[in-house]
């Protein structure tokens, strides 16, 4: 982290060895995927399909949130919804950079999982330094419990538009 940190972020003195904990994961090594838009199919409704050797490769899935409201997960796996990846919460951008839970990610978990619809999860991350990534890291592991969850867990980390963030002053 020398000199990737912004003005005003903190440091950590701690080495990546300090902060890894458990066991080493293993990652399965996948080859580059080479689309070509004769691949791409768009659908009557604006859904986009890829096809590989003359039939569908790709699954249908869904990103939701507080902001989809109440979901009726009958419907979505009723209309072929495979997979769901739920965001668990996020950091606030002001200078606190409080975490949030996100109020309907319980329900969601529940009610993709009562349908048969496979769960990722998701945090929409602020971290500015080693330990605020850990806290997060923490409350998704915590929020996570025992929910049976087949697809992958993710940081989502995005640009910030129309609005100050809190890794604005951050560099790379």
């Amino acid at each position: 982290l020398n000199g990737l940190l912004g003005e005003g972020a903190k440091e950590s003195t701690e080495s990546f060895e300090e902060i890894k904990e458990g066991p080493a994961i293993e990652c399965e090594i996948l080859s580059a995927n080479t689309v070509t838009m004769e691949q791409i199919e768009i659908l009557a409704d604006g859904e986009y399909q890829y096809i590989k050797e003359g039939k569908v490769a790709s699954q249908k899935g869904i990103d939701v949130s507080k902001y989809q409201g109440n979901v009726d997960w009958k419907k979505v796996a009723a209309d072929g919804v495979e997979y769901a990846f739920v965001r668990v919460g996020c950091r606030g951008y002001g200078s606190s950079g409080t975490l949030i839970k996100d109020e309907k990610f319980h329900q969601n978990v529940k009610g993709a999982l009562e349908q048969g619809v496979k769960v990722g999860a998701y945090f929409f991350t602020q971290a500015i330094t080693v330990e605020e990534a850990l806290e997060e890291a923490e409350l998704v592991i915590e929020e996570l419990g025992d929910y049976e969850i087949t697809y992958p867990v993710a940081i989502d980390v995005e640009r910030i538009q129309n609005d100050k963030a809190r890794q604005d002053a951050l560099t790379a």
